[in-house]
């Protein structure tokens, strides 16, 4: 199950996930709570314990959609699995490990 809780701080949103992003209604949510909270977002997946390809799916479309999304505090299981996708580039952003998924390669 996955659950998803908003901070809203004005000029930015962040959504902390806890839980599973994986095919079902769980990918459901996490599209509507994006969709609902605009355009260029955080994510902290500090409490996602997984990620499969479905869920990557998932974000993949929401960026094609216009949805920027930044990825925060990824826990060590799903930061793997973005590695195996080869779709996380690292990079540091006032000290903290943040990750961008890239746009879908044709």
């Amino acid at each position: 199950m996955l659950t998803v809780t908003v901070k809203d701080l004005g000029n930015a949103v962040t959504l902390f996930c806890k839980g599973r992003i994986v095919h079902g209604y769980e990918t459901a949510i996490l599209c509507a709570a994006v969709r609902r909270h605009g355009h260029d977002l955080t994510l902290d997946l500090s409490e996602v314990d997984g990620i499969d390809a479905a869920g990557m799916g998932a974000l993949i479309a929401l960026q094609s959609a216009g949805v920027y999304l930044k990825l925060k505090n990824i826990a060590r299981r799903v930061r793997e699995t973005l590695h195996r996708w080869r779709r996380c580039p690292e990079h540091s952003s006032g000290g903290r490990r943040c990750v961008t998924i890239l746009r879908a390669r044709v």
